[in-house]
């Protein structure tokens, strides 16, 4: 017969080892990230937060200092824009506001489609003024007073028109593949041909923007259109 103190110790250590056992693993919460390398399960980092956060506001400034610079190129380029139209002639602020531009120094001889000499200086300048807006096709256009008959005004001003686009080109060789020549006779008149003065409106030469949508690009952010010169008279200057 066994002892009975025996018993109790044995049956305590049994208790324990069945309670330890059915108990649930914990985690430990340090443990991070657990993956696999050759075969064996090793602990990876965590992701460094701090360095992230770093990052997203180094990103962040860049950001906003691209946009203050792409301000400030848009304030500067407006200000050059509007400084270049300050600096334009009447004649400039006249044909990239409108569109057109009358020719009213510019003079013929009676009948004849050969170019005053007086009106070269003038021709010239304007030469040199067109190579300044690239994308402009312009068109140079011939009109008459309704003295004389209509095939003849039609080729008169034909014959003008074309005598200014030459000179213009004979100048400034490059404005060649944008300007263009045409004549409308006694067909477009300004004034009444009843006058004298209504007449001598009506002899004249213009400059007519064919493309006006890129009078936009020249005129953009320039506040605003200029005034119509007056006295634009004897745009042809002859009879």
């Amino acid at each position: 017969m066994r002892h009975p103190q025996r018993i109790f110790p044995a049956a305590l250590i049994s208790a324990t080892l069945i309670g330890f056992i059915s108990r649930p693993l914990q985690a430990d919460p340090r443990q991070v990230n657990i993956k696999v390398q050759n075969g064996e399960p090793s602990a990876a980092p965590a992701p460094d937060t701090s360095a992230l956060m770093q990052k997203a506001r180094q990103d962040s400034l860049a950001r906003a200092d691209k946009a203050r610079q792409d301000s400030l190129a848009l304030v500067d380029t407006r200000r050059q824009l509007d400084t270049e139209r300050s600096k334009r002639s009447e004649m400039e602020n006249q044909l990239l506001s409108t569109g057109l531009l009358v020719l009213d120094a510019v003079y013929f001889e009676t009948g004849r489609t050969d170019i005053s000499i007086n009106s070269k200086p003038y021709l010239d300048m304007l030469a040199k003024m067109l190579t300044k807006y690239p994308k402009l096709k312009i068109e140079v256009d011939g009109h008459t007073d309704s003295v004389g008959g209509d095939a003849y005004n039609q080729n008169l001003s034909e014959g003008r028109a074309q005598a200014v686009r030459t000179y213009l080109v004979e100048q400034v060789p490059a404005l060649g593949e944008r300007l263009t020549a045409k004549g409308f006779g006694e067909s477009q008149p300004k004034a009444d041909n009843g006058t004298t003065a209504g007449r001598t409106l009506n002899r004249r030469t213009e400059l007519r923007v064919l493309n006006k949508e890129a009078l936009d690009e020249y005129n953009r952010f320039s506040g605003g259109t200029a005034p119509t010169p007056a006295g634009h008279a004897a745009g042809s200057g002859s009879e």
